[in-house]
């Protein structure tokens, strides 16, 4: 899957990103590589490798042609992934499995296995309360399928609304641009959508669209991650009741994990101390 549409309309800031990582980077002197003490006779100079600065821009820009920011992108590739609890829902029955490990029993079992994640399209819906780490998480995974070559993108859903209306209801230009990055967004590899139930709007028009995007991509066995602040009744409650198109998508082929809410990792940041 190709990301070249999107790459061209941040041709800009992937310049002002090479200025700010390569560039400024006084290891290599802005180069963005490294002499060997091997010599090449053929090209008459020392060897060279790169500077880490090349490998964090490449990372970083991957990233950013995802729809990723750059202070999230940095945390992403340079943070560890710290381990938290969470419990699964059986969406059919409602039966609760007992609490499990996000990284150990989920995440580090999918990102293993995936080659079989791209062939079944196994998708996560990821529900909890502010600050319990579903986005990290989430773009932890997106990284690791972009470091593999494949595909992605992370869009918040108030955005992924307002480029679909984009499309239907802008002018000519606006409606072509809107055209164009839907269709690339949505074919990628592994999409990740963040932020369900933010948005406003009419819920049962907002609950169709979704369900076309989740139903096209279910079908093509494209893995999808949905991220929510809501409970997930709250979710049917805002989508109709449990009879809606785009509850009845998630009991179609989603995993639902309730994020703990003791997993605060914006706690440390939140008690800092400004000053002594």
């Amino acid at each position: 899957m190709s990301d070249f549409f999107r790459a061209s309309l941040l041709e800009q800031e992937a310049l002002n990103l090479r200025v700010r990582t390569i560039k400024s980077c006084e290891r290599c002197g802005g180069k963005g590589r490294l002499a060997t003490k091997e010599y090449d006779k053929e090209v008459l100079a020392y060897k060279t490798f790169p500077c880490r600065c090349t490998r964090k821009y490449i990372y970083l820009l991957d990233l950013m042609i995802a729809g990723v920011e750059e202070l999230q992108s940095i945390e992403v590739i340079s943070k560890a992934a710290e381990e938290c609890r969470v419990v699964e829902i059986d969406l059919g029955s409602g039966r609760e499995a007992e609490r499990t490990l996000l990284y150990k029993d989920h995440l580090g079992k999918y990102v293993r296995n995936m080659d079989r994640v791209l062939k079944k399209g196994y998708s996560y819906l990821f529900v909890g309360i502010n600050s319990t780490g579903k986005t990290f998480a989430a773009l932890k995974v997106l990284h690791h399928f972009l470091k593999m070559g494949k595909s992605g993108h992370y869009i918040k859903f108030r955005k992924l609304m307002k480029l679909i209306n984009r499309a239907i209801a802008g002018n000519k230009s606006e409606r072509q641009i809107a055209d164009k990055l839907l269709a690339e967004i949505l074919k990628v590899d592994f999409l990740v959508i963040d932020e369900l139930g933010r948005e406003t709007g009419n819920r049962e028009h907002i609950a169709s669209e979704v369900d076309e995007i989740l139903k096209d991509r279910d079908m093509a066995r494209s893995p999808t991650f949905v991220i929510t602040n809501r409970d997930f009744e709250d979710v049917e409650d805002l989508y109709e009741g449990g009879n809606s198109a785009i509850v009845s998508a998630f009991m179609r082929s989603y995993r639902l994990l309730i994020f703990d809410p003791d997993n605060d990792f914006r706690k440390a940041s939140r008690e800092e101390k400004w000053f002594d």
